[in-house]
């Protein structure tokens, strides 16, 4: 999250390919824990809600939100670790533990306000 850009970590296609393999993976009782994909697939809806901008260009129906003020680097960054600690929320059942992920592992800075 602090300037490693892998490209296509939080493409749409990653994100479903990791929600069905997740959901396979699951229903055959493999030896694999849902933890480390719900993470994903957290951080990654939590990026497709900062790419408003190609949103709109897709869906022109979309007029734009509040959400279209957040497309720069150090709001996308806050998005991707609210979303990752939402991940873990689901996951394991723990809203406030989701939280303390994403202020703890998630992100590395804060700003005050």
């Amino acid at each position: 999250l602090n300037g490693s850009h892998i490209r296509g970590c939080f493409d749409i296609r990653a994100i479903l390919v990791k929600v069905v393999g997740t959901i396979f993976a699951s229903a055959a009782a493999l030896a694999c824990g849902p933890e480390g994909p719900m993470i994903h697939i957290g951080a990654g809806i939590a990026y497709a809600v900062t790419c408003v901008d190609s949103l709109s260009a897709v869906f022109p129906a979309l007029t734009p939100s509040i959400l279209a003020r957040f497309t720069n680097d150090r709001d996308r960054r806050e998005f991707i670790a609210a979303g990752a600690g939402a991940g873990i929320a689901a996951a394991f059942g723990a809203p406030i533990g989701g939280v303390l992920f994403a202020l703890e592992e998630a992100a590395s800075h804060w700003p005050p306000q």
